[in-house]
């Protein structure tokens, strides 16, 4: 059976929220002046809307855009993020090159959407990409996504299907994550590791006795 090293992407392999950063760069590179996406999402969070629900309010934002178009601005937003800092997290980058000497497959596990994800992908040479799949109709996104979610629970279903798929051995496999939400996919692997987790999943991974990056 093969072994695989599933990341989290998000303050994980990187140090920014892809979706909130690319959507700051969308806003400006089209001339949408209107904030009061934000300003709901600003309050959804602090009133504790499930992260489900916010992400659904996120892709809508899109309605309407092609495909091409997306993933157009989704590399040009790549180029600059890489001219404008150094979004990688080096302790974690050097585990993923690591683990790609030992010939385990490289996954990437994210609620973001492939358009973001991809360019990373293809930089850091992950073998595949499980992420939120966005709803096209003739090329263009209907601002709805497709089932199963990748956070939380949905990230461990995507891990066991796509698994089953590939013939991973899990109790052999490594995931690397730094919220209380990856604890699913945290679970679903013989070698948890936690990235500068937050105190929730900290206190909780010592009581596993995972590594702690």
């Amino acid at each position: 059976m093969n072994e695989a090293a599933f990341f989290n992407v998000d303050n994980t392999l990187i140090n920014i929220e892809s979706m909130f950063d690319f959507y700051h760069y969308w806003t400006e590179i089209t001339g949408n002046k209107d904030n009061s996406y934000i300003e709901n999402f600003q309050k959804d969070m602090a009133d504790n809307i499930p992260r489900t629900i916010v992400n659904e309010k996120y892709y809508q934002q899109f309605q309407g855009q092609t495909l091409e178009s997306l993933n157009d601005k989704a590399n040009k937003w790549f180029e600059d993020l890489f001219r404008k800092q150094q979004p990688l997290i080096h302790k974690t980058i050097e585990r993923l090159y690591l683990h790609k000497k030992v010939n385990h497959k490289i996954i990437f596990v994210s609620s973001s959407m492939i358009s973001l994800l991809k360019p990373f992908a293809k930089y850091l040479g992950a073998n595949d990409i499980l992420c939120t799949t966005l709803e096209i109709k003739n090329g263009i996104l209907t601002g709805n996504i497709l089932p199963p979610q990748i956070i939380g629970e949905g990230k461990q279903i995507a891990i066991k299907q796509y698994a089953e798929v590939n013939n991973i051995n899990l109790e052999r496999s490594f995931a690397y994550g730094n919220d209380i939400s990856d604890i699913p996919m945290l679970e679903t692997v013989g070698n948890a590791v936690c990235v500068y987790p937050k105190t929730d999943l900290l206190m909780y991974a010592k009581e596993k006795s995972w590594e702690i990056l």
